[in-house]
């Protein structure tokens, strides 16, 4: 849910507004995919959202005469302004984040364990009973010089959070049907990876 008081609704509107113009542009200008696929054009956009954002917050929020006046315009209870600062920041986290789990993912992929459990969309790889329920998990039971042998969550979910409550709550040895064994490869797993159709690997 969304809080704001004034215009603060127009904070993400314009940060969403301008990332769609930078995608647009930057890919009109140097080729289908700069956006997505240089670090720049992120922080280039994150630039211009700051300036533009922090020029709005304080015109809006722009008082005359004496003494202390509430901000008539805030997003979650804080003055439009301040959001130059905070939208890049909590931007740069995710990033810094996200880049951590995927460092650790690919360290996971290089030397896989045994224990280890592979979050993905099962009807990629699977015939499922209901595909409206895709997301599983795959737990490795051995590894060799070829691959990795797993067995199938005898759980699945319509949506990628509910593997990861469900591992979150309970034993990861537990909720696995250990009488069927599939085995993968280790290009076809990281081709799996490469797609997103394995979204997390977890190690307990």
């Amino acid at each position: 849910m969304i809080i704001w008081r004034g215009l603060g609704w127009l904070v993400p509107v314009i940060a969403i507004g301008l990332m769609l113009l930078m995608q647009l542009a930057l890919d009109g200008l140097f080729g289908e995919g700069t956006y997505q696929g240089e670090g720049w054009s992120l922080w280039l956009t994150l630039f211009l959202i700051a300036l533009v954002v922090g020029f709005f917050g304080v015109a809006a929020n722009h008082r005359e005469g004496e003494g202390p006046h509430p901000p008539q315009h805030a997003l979650f209870f804080i003055p439009i302004q301040y959001w130059a600062l905070l939208i890049p920041l909590l931007v740069g986290l995710g990033s810094y984040f996200e880049g951590e789990r995927e460092e650790k993912m690919a360290a996971y992929l290089a030397e896989p364990r045994v224990e280890d459990i592979y979050l993905m969309d099962l009807s990629s790889a699977f015939d499922l009973d209901d595909p409206a329920f895709p997301y599983g998990a795959l737990k490795v039971v051995a590894v060799n010089s070829k691959g990795i042998k797993v067995v199938v969550s005898e759980y699945q979910f319509d949506q990628r959070a509910g593997i990861r409550n469900a591992l979150s709550e309970q034993n990861a040895e537990s909720g696995f049907s250990e009488d069927t064994t599939f085995h993968f490869g280790f290009d076809e797993m990281e081709a799996l990876v490469a797609d997103d159709v394995v979204f997390d690997i977890q190690r307990f």
